[in-house]
């Protein structure tokens, strides 16, 4: 998942932009047209950015240019553009991203949820994860966790079109004992 999204972020930049350096994102918010040329003409870097973080970037641009989603500029050597191929990709998968939820100030009971998701749907595990503690809960265990907030009962109807509902139980917690 968090491969399709740096994809979908990569090639949006692209579409927006039109030719582009690598360096280009990694220039800071502020930083200044003369250090962002600087960047792009010699490689020299007002800030060190993490190596691993270029790696990472730079094999995800690798990936696309084999896909033909991406192609490099024959006149710059460090710049890239978005490809035809890449545009109706963009255009196929803009917007297809799993759903989001805001956290809820509203508390309700104590709830415990408890998952077992095979790993071939392990973007819907992750995504599950994401959600969860972004609605507030707590983890007790990579696959427990609990919280008093309010489920939206979008990510009911969301966990059913997932097809995960066989994997997910949720459990209400109504008279305290030993477990907080």
């Amino acid at each position: 998942m968090q491969n399709h999204f740096l994809k979908e972020m990569v090639l949006e930049t692209l579409a927006d932009a039109g030719t582009i350096t690598r360096e280009v994102f990694f220039t800071g918010y502020a930083a200044s047209y003369r250090n962002a040329r600087r960047m792009m003409l010699h490689g020299v870097s007002a800030h060190r950015v993490d190596t691993k973080a270029k790696m990472s970037f730079a094999n995800t641009l690798s990936k696309l240019r084999r896909e033909g989603l991406v192609e490099q500029s024959k006149r710059h050597s460090g710049a890239w553009s978005i490809t035809a191929k890449g545009k109706a990709w963009l255009a196929a998968h803009r917007g297809k991203r799993l759903p989001q939820f805001a956290p809820t100030a509203e508390k309700d009971y104590l709830k415990i949820v408890i998952f077992d998701i095979p790993e071939l749907h392990k973007a819907k595990r992750q995504w599950l994860r994401n959600t969860i503690a972004g609605l507030g809960f707590s983890m007790l265990q990579k696959s427990v966790w609990i919280g008093e907030q309010k489920l939206p009962v979008g990510f009911m109807e969301d966990l059913n079109a997932l097809g995960l509902e066989s994997y997910v139980h949720i459990f209400a917690v109504a008279k305290r004992g030993t477990i907080l």
